[in-house]
């Protein structure tokens, strides 16, 4: 039997392919290579505590994932995880004048987006970095403060300034409010309707190549020992996947050159009750490993003591499997941070995301790239938060979900 639709990847982007393929009632399968739906949507959970340990997020302007957990009566804005104008900054290494002590990373980046809503010529501004252009118009610590203290290094090294403009508008800004998304539940439940629609979808499922089947006019692929047919195959994956696939050898060149994929690290730490040194303080930025510090249960002992991208997930990374080397890293920090001597917390729990979210490089038109990795060759379609236009959100990863759903 020839299936109309093979889909590979079980993230959120291949899970809503898969949801309204099925509700156009084509004959789909679905492969995942982990022995979990969600890709990067993964909570965490024990007898004693719950994390999100990957996508977390959404604010009101993401209207792709509140029409979802409208759909699945999932939506809460009551759980608000506040703005980043809630957030403070702290000076670990002493590294900044004092005139900083009470700036925000996001004065900074304000500035920058007035600048450019006056620029006669858009298109010029894929050819900088949020960080290159910004050194046009700010001094050199102004630019160095604006790296560490807005707690989001990854987008204004790596992101071409056009791309980095509407993220930081739409997505990231300090009056904006965020919510918890509940996607661990989200992805649950699409699984269960899914399940209830009679739809076949295998976890660990390794694909080993998609081959062109000119007999049968339609696509091979191959996994775990089996071959199945299909008229069209989706690739709902990152672009690292995405580089190991032969027929996508083409556009390999394309697809590595279009973005830069940074890694991203969620670092959790859980005290006694005794132990919780954290109860009186604010979301912290700061610039050491612990980069971004995030109270989540002060009652319990839970604190994402770590959110990182970029330049400090190597230091977890290095560290991940042995608590001992955790427990004393997270000390001696929060000695550094906040001159505070604490407890070594009970455990340490590190989530290294190898390519956590895709960046647009500089010189290369979004628009047109993404529209061209949508379907890159005949019946082959390609989605995900990597190539979409609203990247580091799940919002991101809909959206190129629908493209894809528009041209099928």
């Amino acid at each position: 039997m020839i299936l109309d639709t093979i889909i590979i990847g079980g993230g959120i982007s291949g899970l809503y392919t898969n949801l309204e393929l099925c509700n156009q009632r084509d004959k789909t399968l679905l492969l995942e290579m982990s022995p979990v739906f969600g890709g990067r949507i993964y909570q965490y959970e024990d007898n004693e505590v719950s994390f999100p340990a990957g996508a977390a997020r959404f604010n009101k302007n993401h209207k792709r994932v509140i029409k979802l957990l409208k759909r699945f009566n999932l939506l809460d804005f009551r759980k608000d995880n506040g703005s980043p104008s809630n957030i403070d900054f702290i000076d670990s290494k002493k590294h900044f004048h004092p005139k900083y002590r009470n700036k925000t990373g996001f004065e900074y980046i304000k500035k920058i987006l007035r600048i450019v809503e006056t620029s006669r010529h858009p298109d010029l501004l894929r050819e900088y970095t949020f960080q290159e252009y910004a050194s046009k118009y700010l001094d050199k610590d102004d630019v160095d403060f604006l790296l560490v203290a807005s707690g989001y290094s990854g987008q204004l090294k790596h992101m071409n300034m056009f791309d980095a403009y509407n993220l930081f508008k739409y997505g990231i800004r300090d009056d904006i409010r965020f919510y918890s998304g509940y996607f661990q539940h989200l992805v649950s439940s699409i699984v269960q309707e899914l399940k209830n629609k009679g739809a076949r979808m295998l976890l660990n499922s390794r694909v080993t190549d998609v081959v062109l089947d000119d007999i049968n006019d339609c696509y091979l692929v191959q996994y775990n020992n089996i071959s199945r047919r299909a008229k069209r195959v989706v690739f709902a994956l990152p672009q690292p996947a995405l580089l190991k696939i032969k027929i996508l050898n083409p556009i390999h060149s394309i697809l590595r050159g279009a973005i830069n994929c940074k890694t991203l690290c969620r670092v959790y730490a859980k005290f006694k009750p005794e132990d919780i040194w954290f109860k009186e303080i604010n979301k912290t930025v700061t610039n050491n490993a612990l980069r971004y510090i995030i109270p989540m249960d002060r009652e319990h002992g839970t604190i994402m003591i770590s959110y990182t991208d970029d330049i400090y997930c190597e230091y977890w990374k290095k560290r991940q499997n042995n608590q001992s080397k955790l427990k004393k890293s997270v000390v001696e920090l929060v000695k550094e941070t906040f001159n505070e001597t604490i407890s070594e917390p009970e455990k340490v729990w590190v989530f290294y995301w190898e390519c956590g979210v895709g960046y647009w490089n500089k010189g290369v038109n979004s628009t047109q790239v993404s529209n061209f990795v949508a379907n890159p060759m005949e019946h082959l379609y390609i989605c995900g938060e990597n190539y979409s236009l609203e990247q580091s959100w799940v919002e991101g990863a809909l959206e190129s979900c629908e493209r894809i759903l528009k041209i099928m």
